[in-house]
């Protein structure tokens, strides 16, 4: 008799984070059905394909609850993945035409990242319906915000783990916790959140400040993108981007 009821009991206390994970997960798979359609918008500019309409977009979660949370969790992963995939192609490019020359440059990191947001804001980033620019300026004016957005955070994930560096030797573990991508990563999300939301208040609602809910949802994406793109750098111990602000060990 007791059985039924444990097992009944452990699925409601389940039963939150099973909601939690299907919200995030929903919103993963909406986020990528809106880059492949703004990746074929570019292309079939006089709307004749089908829209694509394989999962509904999710429900408008009101600030801070957990719906809200799960949905740009799962957004952040959605943009990560493929920018992540992004930026090795950037990367891997400019070491085919260039060389690898100046490995750790700091205008080179800064640089690609900011090219990887261009290309990712210009191309992936779906324009929105209501929005009465013309689309080619839309789609620049998109990849310019995020290219400037992607290019401060890069800079300050590097200056953060730089500084992690300097207090390895007399804080081990805050030093070692600011080395990882994923903290970097995801402090560096509060400054590239604030000038996207700057940016895009000035370039799509063309307004001088952006709302606090802006605010708000352009620092916690930006964070929670940074926290997963420094997710594979922190398991493998190999960070995503070279850092010239760390000398670099003899081997």
């Amino acid at each position: 008799m007791d059985r039924p009821l444990l097992a009944s009991g452990f699925s409601d206390l389940l039963a939150p984070a099973q909601g939690f994970g299907v919200e995030a997960g929903r919103s993963m798979l909406y986020t990528w059905q809106t880059m492949a359609q703004s990746a074929i918008d570019c292309v079939d500019r006089n709307s004749s394909l089908p829209r694509l309409q394989l999962i509904d977009a999710p429900k408008p979660a009101d600030f801070a609850t957990s719906d809200w949370t799960a949905q740009h969790l799962g957004n952040a992963v959605g943009i990560a993945v493929p920018f992540y995939l992004l930026h090795k192609g950037v990367h891997g490019s400019t070491d085919k035409i260039f060389g690898k020359l100046g490995e750790q440059s700091l205008r080179r990191e800064v640089a690609m990242a900011t090219t990887t947001g261009f290309l990712y804001g210009s191309v992936l980033s779906p324009l929105d319906p209501a929005d009465t620019r013309n689309p080619l300026q839309a789609r620049f004016e998109n990849g310019a915000t995020l290219g400037l957005s992607v290019g401060v955070m890069t800079y300050s994930a590097l200056r953060i783990q730089a500084g992690g560096q300097a207090l390895s030797a007399r804080r081990p573990l805050l030093g070692g916790a600011l080395k990882t991508d994923l903290v970097a990563g995801a402090l560096s999300g509060i400054p590239g959140g604030l000038m996207y939301s700057e940016m895009n208040a000035l370039t799509t609602h063309r307004r001088l400040l952006p709302t606090w809910r802006e605010v708000g949802d352009s620092v916690t994406n930006f964070s929670m993108v940074g926290a997963a793109l420094g997710v594979p750098g922190t398991i493998k111990g190999k960070p995503l981007l070279g850092n010239p602000f760390v000398p670099v060990k003899a081997p």
